[in-house]
């Protein structure tokens, strides 16, 4: 067994996620654990929407958690081929 780890870079797009499967798919017969970050930005966006949700700032926080979607919907699209499993 190893442990492969992936950074905010390593997954900041479809580009560079399919690359990560890829070396991850190489070390299957090793079983891998994989410990991947958030998207690159995610962790700003998420701090910037905890911020705004303590102080009850919801004209703000509302942007902030379309975006994390928006960025999470993309990445998947660009990796999931297939339609049905991609709305999955």
């Amino acid at each position: 067994m190893i442990v492969m780890k992936f950074g905010g870079t390593s997954v900041a797009d479809a580009a560079h996620i399919r690359a990560v499967a890829e070396i991850v798919r190489g070390r299957l017969p090793r079983r891998p654990v994989i410990v991947v970050s958030a998207l690159a930005g995610a962790t700003d966006l998420l701090v910037r929407a905890i911020a705004a949700a303590k102080e009850g700032e919801r004209d703000v926080l509302e942007p902030i958690l379309a975006e994390l979607g928006r960025r999470h919907r993309w990445a998947v699209s660009g990796c999931v081929e297939d339609a049905g499993r991609r709305h999955d």
